[in-house]
Parts: structure tokens; sequence; C-alpha cells
């Protein structure tokens, strides 16, 4: 099978796209050809050698997979072939307690997909049942690769992580971003008032579009934190949803109002973040990470799209041979949502 192998990390990385053995399956595996895979920061972030530990040498990256079921284990069940399904982001056992408890990203057996195992930027892929959700008709294969990173990653933010109630306020960095585009959205779905933070003004207006009912212009030469204070009279946002990373930090911090949440989903770069930690204390700010998404996400993900609540963002479309392509793209912040892969 065709793939796409990272042989060098750097700013120009080294690929090469190679015939390689096709997977073989354990009785509790499918084998699926891949249709769609999304373009991640994570898989930029590792290509250009900022993300290291747990990579394996020549890894094959690409966690954000929509595949077709082309043979299964016979222990497998409820899936079958010719199935579409979308992979969640982990190889989850299925039976150890985090895994009996809900928590698939979390398995004690697991190994991160496109991480410490194969990744989706090849023909094919082997999965482990329990970490495969069957897609329904209505949702395109080109936009399914979405529905466990980023569209479920946002939505563990934004329910089990923030709790977050209708009417809330919140701000999300990178907007424009893959992650960022659809945190927004969900948001929106949710019944919350929501401040789009974005450093290209050529994506203010498409932002708009989409139902943000604020969109904020990042600059070096102002901290979004005192627009948002000026907007809301300096009361602040109940939640910021950070996108981005240290960049963002303190202005992400000064933007929340009193017992506001901060809650980190990104790191574009690989700095430290200072913080004055009397402001924590004395305002009860929460701040929290959140990586990773449940089979119950992608299942609310789903549900969302249904009910037009909720429009997964493409870029554009490129053959798998042209993952440097999408590299530099995002390299230069070309990027409005996802680049998927599908040949």
């Amino acid at each position: 099978m065709k793939a796409v192998v990272l042989k060098q990390p750097g700013t120009v990385p080294i690929l090469s796209y190679i015939d390689i053995p096709e997977p073989s399956i354990k009785s509790d595996e499918l084998l699926i050809k891949v249709l769609s895979a999304g373009f991640c920061r994570h898989d930029f972030l590792v290509m250009n050698g900022t993300l290291r530990r747990g990579i394996p040498s020549d890894p094959i990256l690409g966690h954000e997979i929509c595949g077709e079921i082309i043979e299964k284990g016979e222990e497998v069940e409820n899936l079958n072939i010719g199935d579409r399904i979308v992979t969640l982001l982990t190889q989850s056992c299925g039976t150890c307690e985090q895994c009996q408890s809900d928590n698939e990203h979390r398995c004690e057996n697991g190994i991160g997909i496109g991480h410490g195992s194969q990744g989706g930027f090849a023909e094919f892929l082997a999965v482990k049942q329990n970490s495969a959700i069957l897609i329904p008709e209505f949702v395109s294969s080109d936009i399914a690769c979405l529905l466990t990173c980023p569209i479920g990653v946002g939505i563990q933010a934004l329910t089990d992580i923030t709790n977050i109630k209708p009417g809330s306020s919140v701000a999300i960095t990178g907007a424009s971003g893959g992650l960022g585009i659809h945190v927004a959205q969900i948001a929106k779905a949710m019944g919350c008032y929501t401040f789009g933070i974005t450093s290209s003004e050529g994506k203010i207006s498409s932002l708009m579009e989409l139902g943000l009912d604020e969109v904020i212009l990042s600059s070096d030469d102002l901290e979004f934190s005192e627009i948002i204070q000026a907007m809301t009279a300096d009361i602040g946002v109940d939640v910021v949803i950070d996108c981005v990373g240290s960049k963002y930090f303190s202005s992400c911090v000064s933007s929340l109002a009193s017992n506001g949440k901060l809650i980190l989903l990104g790191e574009l770069g690989n700095a430290k973040a200072q913080v004055n930690l009397a402001e924590i204390l004395f305002r009860d700010l929460t701040i929290k990470g959140s990586t990773g998404a449940r089979r119950k996400h992608v299942l609310k993900g789903i549900d969302l799209i249904k009910n037009d609540l909720l429009r997964p963002v493409v870029h554009t479309k490129l053959p798998l041979k042209d993952l440097l392509i999408a590299f530099g793209w995002m390299k230069e912040n070309k990027l409005f949502g996802r680049i998927v892969f599908a040949d």
C-alpha cells in the first residue's frame, strides 16, 4: 500500500511517499481503506520537530480518519464489511478500567493513532473495534474524518471540562484555524455568546458568516483582552478556549471575568507562559487542560451536523502525496478550517 513516511522532521521535513506492506489484523480489529484524513496541528508539530516524545522513527502520521471496513476479525461485533467508520484518537483495548468507564481516550493499554502507532496517512489502517464509530449516511466521508478531532475534542472541552451553560460568554483564540473554527460553532450551538479571536484580517468576514457574535483581530499592538474588557463593560468573559497556547496565555487570563475558566486546547509553539498567581487567586479563576475525545462526543458531533447546528469547515482537499504542500500552507497561516487528504 501507499503511505507517507516522515523520514526526518525539520523546518522542511523530509517525507517519502512509498509502498509498504498492508497491515494484518487481529481478532478484535478491523482493516479499513482510508477514505479521508485530516491534517491537524499535531501532525504539523511532529513534522517540524517540536513534538518528539513518544514518536517512533519513520512514523506514519494522521489521527483524523474516516475509512471503509474491508476486513474484520472474528471477535468484531456490530460492524460489517462495507461500513464507514471514524476512528477515535487511540487504539483502545476496550477491557481496562478506563475503557469500561467510557474513557477510551485514556485507555491504560492505548497507543495514539498517528503518534505511537501507524496513522491514517496511508491507504489502509488496522483499527481496534473499540476505536471505531459507525458513520451515518448523511455525513459525507470528506468531513467525517473531522468528527473526533477537532469536533469531538471541542465538544469535550465545552461539556465535560467546562460544563458550560446557555447564555455564557465564550472567547476562542485561533478561531479561524481547524480546531478553533469548530469550537466556536459548537459554543454557539450550545447557546453561548461567542467572541472569535483571529490574527488574520482576511478571515474575519468568513467567521462572521459562520454565526459568531463578535470577531476580534489580534495584533502585537493591542492585547485582545483589552478589547474584550471594553466590549463587556470591564466584566470579561465566562470562558476562554485557548487553541493557540503560550503566545496568548496572559491575554487569555486577562480576558476572564471573576470565576472564569480558561481551557487550554492547544500549544502552537514550545514556549513558557508567565502568569500573575495573585490574579488567579483573587479572581477565583480556573485553568484546565483538555485533550482527546470520547465516543459520546463524536456521537454528539454527528447530532449537531444532523440538526444543521455545525458545519465542518474544509479549507481544501488534497491528494495524500501533497502532504508537504499542506505543511507549507499551515506554516504560513493560510488555512481557514482543515485540510483533508482524500485521493
